[in-house]
């Protein structure tokens, strides 16, 4: 009885046995060989082996590069920080036709300069997708000295130009505080839902809005574009290029909560934003942002 048991394990056991001692190199799980194992005790192998795959020496190797990346960007590009914001007291210097189109239809002498608030020429600000960087529009969007400039009518409106590189999603909202305040915010989305259209939109509640889509392409990923914003009796515009009023993309009349809002909630801060979604969403960049009142 004993030597039928002892027969029958060695029979379980012949066929392992046989597939062990064909291949003396068989592969563990690791997709490690025994022979290499023994090669790797001191690790000199794993460097070797790491030194020379090509996605871990270059990082621009892969086919898709994160534009997130420091290395993509501008020297001067920083994020949306306290240091970031170099806002200084300036005098736009509009040319007679400028003049003749500023504040969609309003004029003024030739030459005169128009006092703004202005991003420093040297600042650049690159900004993260909201969703992924804070859930939304946050305090650290705006900047208290970004709004129109003291002496400024609010309640006759808010001219804003500034120039964007993005694929998509390249968003500004119009503010009475220097935060997004639901149901008094305008935000203006250019190139959304992946570059197809331009939004002009102020949300009444969180499920209710006023808003305008218009189907279009206005965000270039490696070109600064022009963009200008234009809110003048409750109705909002906005376009493309340096003249405010010329080329408009879109127009949001809102005049009916413009005459019915108290005077405190007139906007005049400007905030900028990052509105893409998508799971390869990327950073964008904003610069020569300049806020004029009309």
């Amino acid at each position: 009885r004993m030597d039928c048991m002892a027969g029958l394990r060695l029979a379980r056991q012949l066929p392992l046995l046989l597939r062990t001692r064909s291949d003396p190199h068989r592969r563990s799980l690791t997709g490690r060989s025994r022979s290499d194992a023994k090669e790797d005790d001191d690790g000199t192998d794993n460097l070797k082996a790491s030194s020379t795959h090509p996605s871990l020496t270059d990082p621009m190797s892969s086919k898709e590069s994160r534009s997130a990346s420091a290395c993509t960007y501008a020297t001067s590009t920083v994020q949306i920080t306290d240091e970031a914001w170099a806002v200084t007291d300036e005098f736009a210097i509009l040319n007679s036709d400028e003049m003749a189109d500023y504040a969609a239809g309003g004029s003024a002498p030739p030459d005169q300069g128009v006092k703004c608030q202005a991003l420093s020429t040297d600042t650049t600000i690159r900004v993260a997708p909201m969703e992924r960087f804070c859930g939304g529009w946050s305090t650290e969007h705006f900047n208290d000295k970004l709004r129109l400039p003291d002496g400024s009518n609010a309640g006759q409106g808010m001219v804003v130009q500034l120039e964007g590189m993005a694929r998509e999603c390249l968003v500004i909202a119009l503010s009475p505080y220097h935060k997004y305040e639901l149901g008094k915010t305008y935000a203006i989305h250019f190139g959304a839902n992946g570059n197809m259209q331009t939004v002009l939109r102020r949300h009444v509640n969180y499920n209710e809005a006023v808003d305008v889509s218009i189907p279009s392409r206005v965000c270039a990923e490696n070109t600064w574009v022009h963009y200008w914003i234009i809110l003048q009796n409750g109705k909002l515009s906005a376009g493309v290029g340096k003249v405010p009023g010329k080329h408009v993309i879109g127009v949001l009349d809102d005049s009916m909560y413009n005459m019915l809002r108290s005077g405190v909630d007139a906007v005049k801060y400007v905030g900028l934003g990052n509105s893409a979604l998508q799971r390869n969403a990327r950073d964008l960049k904003v610069r020569n942002v300049r806020v004029m009142g009309i």
